[in-house]
């Protein structure tokens, strides 16, 4: 049997030949499992929530989404069906505890000069929730028939969904390294097999952490200098289209050994 886990939910399946697995979640791993993880806290809060927008400013939108940077982290503004939006609001700690017990009615007028007026009147949809922010990746992604994807292998900050992305293309890499294995009559739950995957993710992980990581701090911030650098920086790559195409190459999770599911090929 091979365990795999993420961070929510657990999934029973059966192979054609009627094999069982098991898909766990976990927050971290435990000890028998053999993984520790690295935690780097950022010192800040999360904290996510749905608006609703005036009609007209929302269709205006055209399915883009925004991010500000301030200096207590990024602001992001993702569209949804319905004259929706996704708000994710990054906060030092004192301030995200003093934001989350106000009222609706205060947490709006909060967060209005945050975002500007460009969306118009706006109003709470759904429940708030927050969470603390942190950087983490465990020092092996794999142990005794299990391997780590997702959450449970490494935590970044929320910057433009890198964290998600990297979870898809953990699962793709799994995959493709298992169907692989055992289409050559390989145990796919043997470590040498597991370890073909921990070898494909963990060089773009650490990267992946280390640049988002980086990027929230050189926008994050009310340093002259830096803001100089960073539009000088922004101002060249917006004047350069072919490296504006390789940012967004990265951005959408579509650089470095791509797995064949994610090219969409048939492995």
């Amino acid at each position: 049997d091979l365990t795999v886990r993420n961070k929510k939910g657990t999934l029973k399946v059966k192979d054609s030949q009627g094999s069982n697995y098991c898909l766990y979640s976990h927050y971290s791993c435990k000890k028998n499992t053999e993984t520790l993880n690295l935690h780097s806290g950022f010192g800040k809060f999360c904290g996510a929530y749905r608006i609703r927008t005036d009609d007209f400013l929302a269709a205006s939108q055209n399915g883009i989404a925004h991010q500000f940077f301030t200096p207590s982290g990024p602001l992001a503004i993702l569209p949804l069906p319905g004259n929706k939006s996704s708000i994710v609001w990054t906060e030092t700690n004192d301030k995200a505890k003093d934001i989350n017990i106000m009222r609706d009615e205060d947490y709006l007028s909060a967060l209005s000069p945050v975002i500007g007026n460009f969306l118009g009147p706006i109003s709470l949809v759904g429940d708030r929730f927050s969470y603390p922010l942190g950087l983490s990746i465990a020092e092996s992604f794999i142990s005794n028939c299990t391997v780590l994807v997702g959450d449970s292998a490494h935590g970044i900050h929320p910057l433009a969904g890198q964290g998600l992305n990297l979870g898809l293309k953990d699962i793709a890499a799994l995959t493709e390294v298992l169907a692989l294995a055992k289409r050559r009559g390989e145990n796919f739950s043997s470590k040498d097999v597991l370890e073909r995957y921990q070898k494909w993710r963990r060089f773009d992980t650490s990267a992946m952490a280390v640049a988002t990581d980086s990027i929230n701090k050189l926008f994050s911030n009310d340093n002259t200098f830096l803001r100089s650098i960073r539009d000088i920086g922004l101002g060249g790559v917006n004047a350069t289209p072919q490296l504006r195409r390789s940012f967004m190459r990265h951005a959408a999770g579509l650089s470095g050994d791509l797995p064949k599911l994610l090219q969409g090929q048939i492995i």
